[in-house]
């Protein structure tokens, strides 16, 4: 398969690691808060790629946050990262630390475990990746992602391990009522010989109507990411997500 570029598990903002400051319930009086969601997306998109090569994906969170700020949880999805393998499951299992810092910023750092237990040979799929990220009012996000072990296959049969690079900036801006304006752009980079790195965008709406959330969005990317996936896997499409938190 070729390299796949991912993120942490999300809440909003499909596809930006802008949502590991929305995958865990704030802080509160009690020692610990547990969590979760539940999703319904019409493709799971992921930095601008669909991860389900055009299908639907249902999706599942669920996580615990101490009122010192550690975090950790679970997360997983169907998938179709490879056509041989058919539909598989992608399951994420994440830990890190949240803290406000000066005025409304916030910041975490997270480490997230990815695998693939339908597809075969492990080493092609499983990987880890560090987030660091701050946010503003939950409405302003950047993130840095490093993964040190990215597999990326040169020929059937081979692939090696290495390190993948991700820097993102989100925006979820309040508009009338409970709708919002949601966008986002980033760039994701591999660092293998024979490869490169390419942008990618989205743009939409977000609504809340408690205790769920909608969103549609366009999701889209450069040019160069034909070069890192089969081409004719879409990189640009609308897609609607369904999210329900608990």
């Amino acid at each position: 398969m070729p390299s796949s570029p991912r993120a942490l598990p999300r809440g909003p903002l499909v596809s930006l690691a802008a949502g590991i400051f929305l995958a865990a319930s704030p802080a509160s009086e009690a020692e610990v808060t547990w969590g979760g969601s539940a999703a319904l997306t019409t493709d799971y998109l992921l930095r601008g790629v669909s991860q389900t090569d055009g299908s639907p994906a249902v999706q599942a969170e669920l996580h615990v946050q101490t009122r010192t700020g550690w975090l950790g949880g679970l997360w997983a999805s169907n998938v179709e990262v490879n056509p041989e393998d058919g539909r598989t499951a992608e399951l994420n299992a994440f830990f890190g630390y949240s803290h406000p810092i000066a005025g409304d910023w916030s910041m975490k750092l997270v480490a997230v475990h990815y695998a693939y237990p339908g597809n075969s040979p492990a080493d092609y799929y499983n990987y880890d990746e560090l987030i660091a990220g701050a946010a503003y009012r939950d409405v302003f996000f950047v993130t840095a992602t490093v993964s040190p072990n990215t597999p990326h296959e040169y020929a059937p049969g081979l692939a090696r391990d290495h390190t993948a690079l991700s820097y993102e900036l989100a925006l979820r801006y309040p508009l009338l009522g409970t709708w919002s304006a949601l966008g986002g752009i980033g760039y994701y980079d591999l660092k293998a010989p024979d490869s490169g790195g390419y942008a990618y965008w989205s743009a939409g709406v977000g609504y809340d109507f408690e205790p769920w959330h909608l969103e549609i969005a366009w999701f889209g990317t450069g040019r160069e990411a034909a070069a890192l996936f089969d081409e004719d896997r879409p990189t640009n499409r609308l897609a609607a997500t369904l999210i329900w938190r608990f």
